[in-house]
Formats: C-alpha cells, sequence, structure tokens
C-alpha cells in the first residue's frame, strides 16, 4: 500500500476524474484533498484577478495617453481645431 504521501502527490497531480476516484478509495483523507482543492481554486482566483487589475490599469494608462494627447494637441492647435474644419 502506498504512503500517505505518495496518494497526496499522486492527487495533485491527477486530473478530476482521476482525483474523485482518489477521494472516494481514501476516506481518512478526504480532508487533506479538499484543502488542496480550496488551494488551488484559490491560487487560479487570484492568478485571474492579477491579470484583470492589470488590465484594468493598462486601461487607465491608455486613457492617461489619450488624456494628455488630447491636451497637447489642444496646446499646439488651440480650441479653434473644430472651427477651423467647419471653414474647410
Amino acid at each position: 500500500m502506498p504512503s500517505v504521501q505518495t496518494i497526496i502527490e499522486e492527487y495533485k497531480k491527477r486530473n478530476l476524474t482521476e482525483r474523485l476516484y482518489l477521494f472516494l478509495q481514501h476516506p481518512d483523507l478526504r480532508q487533506v484533498f479538499t484543502q488542496i482543492d480550496n488551494d488551488e481554486v484559490d491560487t487560479e482566483f487570484k492568478r485571474l484577478l492579477n491579470s484583470q487589475q492589470r488590465c484594468m490599469t493598462s486601461h487607465v494608462f491608455l486613457s492617461y495617453c489619450f488624456s494628455g494627447l488630447h491636451f497637447f494637441i489642444k496646446s499646439i492647435f488651440g480650441n479653434n481645431i473644430n472651427a477651423k474644419r467647419k471653414e474647410d
């Protein structure tokens, strides 16, 4: 019979179906298996949250860039940009 540590390592490597079989075969380790699953879900959630925050940060950065560009163009051409277009 494999050691407890070996079973736990095997559980971490397995897909969901195989994990279910291990979960059912080893009732004494169910609490450990559940903790492993919870830790993996937490890790994945944090990874997704961080990637979303990076996207939001990029969005805010681009917004600032475009706002800065708008004010830069306005400072060069003044407020009469729209008036010049109407004349053309």
